[in-house]
């Protein structure tokens, strides 16, 4: 939870930094990493991913492939994903997957990645619930 804390305290203040720059209010002095500044590219998503508040797998491939992105989940055992697609929305990729299964039906991530972080964040939805705000990092990163 601290980790999703950190995450967000950091989006509001580069959001802000970044609006107070574009009226002119702030000048950077300093340059900013390409992997800051670059948007995300739908290779970023592909992966083996990990939820850190739960031991929730999503195993994402084939991104950038013409018939959409696939995606596989397990919550340990499998979980069917109806579909995966990848969007832009004002000017982010946002990765969509829909699960359809008992347990799951019509639960939807809905996750960006973020490049300085290396993570997918964004939020878990589950039909009657409210949505959950949710984070996976790369099974290579957990230590």
């Amino acid at each position: 939870m601290n980790r999703f804390l950190l995450i967000s305290a950091f989006l509001l203040i580069t959001t802000i930094a970044a609006y107070a720059q574009q009226a002119g209010v702030l000048e950077p002095v300093y340059e900013i990493p390409s992997t800051i500044a670059r948007p995300a590219a739908a290779m970023d998503f592909e992966g083996d991913w990990r939820r850190m508040d739960r031991q929730y797998e999503l195993i994402l491939s084939d991104m950038d492939s013409p018939e959409g992105p696939k995606a596989l989940y397990n919550n340990p055992s499998p979980v069917n994903v109806q579909s995966a697609t990848l969007l832009e929305e004002e000017n982010n990729l946002v990765l969509k997957v829909v699960l359809m299964d008992e347990g799951y039906p019509g639960s939807t991530y809905v996750l960006q990645f973020l490049p300085e972080r290396q993570i997918l964040f964004g939020t878990y939805n589950r039909p009657g619930s409210e949505p959950a705000n949710v984070y996976f990092l790369r099974e290579e990163d957990i230590q």
